[in-house]
């Protein structure tokens, strides 16, 4: 995992992993790819924080995972400009917190009222590439296993592993998950990572 690769993945990754931190140091670190394959399933309890997005392509359309998010505050959660670049003024977002699955009915699902993109987001290079999304209602981080995403005051290290989790696809080009995973990615320096990816 590096920067290049967090600006394209987003600040959703970014807060995830300055908040999980790095769980284990990586002993051999291994070339990173440009995929994440080899998530595991994983209980929602264990990254509290997750939201996901869910909106129609359609009007006739099911509500359908889109997008994940994390829980910020009671009333704000941040994903990726991505998530709702060009999509129609008047569109209805729902956030569903505390679900395991990307389209089931678990989770408390909570309207979104509004939406801003940073200003200097640039869909080609991705570069600012965040979102604030604000909640209709409050979300009650006291009940149902509901918390905001603790924030890291530093980056992780580099040469450990980061735990990252969500419902994307498990492979590239490949079918997204139904249920959420998580996985583990190695750190690696800014320098490496202009390397991996100097023809993006």
């Amino acid at each position: 995992m590096c920067i290049r690769e967090l600006q394209m993945m987003g600040p959703l990754l970014l807060l995830l992993l300055a908040a999980t931190g790095s769980s284990a140091s990586a002993s051999a670190l291994a070339q990173p790819e440009a995929r994440i394959i080899n998530g595991t399933t994983v209980d929602i309890g264990r990254h509290p924080y997750l939201v996901s997005l869910r909106y129609r392509r359609t009007e006739t359309s099911s509500y359908m995972h889109e997008c994940g998010a994390v829980i910020y505050s009671e009333q704000a959660v941040v994903t990726t400009a991505q998530c709702l670049w060009n999509l129609p003024e008047g569109t209805k977002v729902l956030a569903v917190a505390a679900a395991n699955t990307r389209n089931g009915s678990d989770g408390l699902v909570v309207p979104v009222s509004n939406w801003t993109l940073h200003p200097s987001f640039d869909y080609i290079s991705v570069d600012y590439d965040i979102a604030v999304l604000i909640l209709d209602s409050p979300l009650n981080l006291t009940r149902f296993g509901v918390r905001s995403i603790g924030i890291r005051p530093q980056r992780p290290a580099v040469g450990r592993l980061a735990t990252i989790a969500g419902w994307g696809y498990r492979e590239e080009g490949g079918p997204s998950s139904y249920r959420l995973e998580q996985a583990q990615v190695p750190i690696v320096s800014s320098e490496q990572c202009n390397q991996i990816y100097r023809h993006w």
